[in-house]
């Protein structure tokens, strides 16, 4: 193992860190959002079924 294998390693955690989590941020609403058109959401009131009352 390399002597500066600690300040490599932290040096690339930073960087993947510092351009990850940005990108999380602003990624994952944009997939929600798109994962709740293709299904239905457990919030979202129901649809009356068809030949009951209400």
């Amino acid at each position: 193992m390399p002597p500066d294998f600690v300040s490599r390693w932290m040096h690339s955690w930073e960087l993947a860190f510092l351009l990850a989590y940005p990108a999380i941020l602003v990624v994952a609403p944009l997939a929600r959002r798109l994962a709740l058109k293709f299904v239905e959401s457990p919030f979202a009131p129901s649809a009356p079924v068809a030949g009951t009352k209400g």
